[in-house]
């Protein structure tokens, strides 16, 4: 464990392996009932943000990344709620859904965002894309993920984006969102997130002027796994067959704003 939790201070570019290991850390520390549990999903979803910001361009890649993404963020969720820490279980498992979606759209949406930002935005863009291509592009190539040129590259990849989050708006660029900004959507009406991980099945109750407020759910998620079959089954019967809505309604994460949307 003491090796483990070196791991959040890795300052080469995060690879493949490096999320391995963050999922096997998690792991043990769910095991073993350890204090970084916490840390280590951290750590986990930061490490995932970066794979999607290098690797987003390569399709081949989706499968792993939706599967990573599902049970990092639902175990994510369970381990802060089971903690008691109720607004930071709400910025990971939007930090975990904002990677799969990231990852839908090819990471257009940031940089979209970005492009649109004038000249300087459009600049950072190009650098970021370009930075990203060859730094992929010896990650794929290379077993040495300490070698110069890795390094080099990974110095001007985290330059690059320090100079996008010094531009209007965009802060956070690669950042897990603050709780703060999460919670406007609850300006309307409560947002309620309901959640199955193998380790415990809850409900949180999003409010615009206090903290989180969790409801228990007293069943497990092959239970749940269960009752989205079902749905799926009754969804093609009435004819509706967007199988979006059905791949979210089998993740286990669902967002209910406030009826029910994935």
């Amino acid at each position: 464990m003491e090796l483990y939790s070196q791991l959040p201070q890795v300052s080469h570019a995060v690879t493949r392996d490096d999320l391995t290991a963050a999922k096997s850390w998690a792991a043990f520390a769910e095991q073993l009932k350890h204090d970084s549990a916490l840390l280590v999903y951290q750590t986990a979803l930061k490490f995932l943000d970066q794979l999607v910001a290098v690797w987003s361009s390569s399709s081949h890649n989706f499968e792993a990344v939706r599967e990573a993404t599902s049970s990092l963020a639902m175990d994510a969720f369970s381990c802060s709620v089971r903690q008691g820490s109720l607004t930071t279980a709400v910025e990971l498992v939007e930090q975990g859904r904002a990677v799969f979606w990231t990852q839908l759209a090819r990471f257009h949406t940031p940089l979209d965002q970005l492009s649109v930002s004038g000249h300087t935005g459009e600049a950072l863009v190009a650098e970021f894309k370009q930075l990203s291509f060859r730094l992929r592009h010896v990650l794929d190539a290379s077993t040495e993920d300490q070698s110069p040129q890795t390094w080099q590259l990974t110095m001007q990849w985290n330059d690059v984006i320090s100079r996008i989050r010094m531009l209007p708006d965009l802060s956070r660029f690669l950042l897990p969102p603050l709780f703060s900004d999460l919670q406007r959507a609850a300006e309307g009406g409560p947002v309620i997130i309901v959640n199955a991980s193998q380790y415990s099945c809850d409900a949180l109750i999003v409010l615009s002027t206090q903290d989180p407020v969790r409801i228990p759910l007293h069943i497990t998620r092959a239970e749940v796994s269960d009752l989205s079959s079902e749905f799926q089954s009754l969804t093609e019967d009435s004819g509706f067959s967007d199988h979006r809505l059905q791949s979210c309604a089998s993740s286990g994460m669902i967002l209910l704003i406030p009826y029910f949307m994935c």
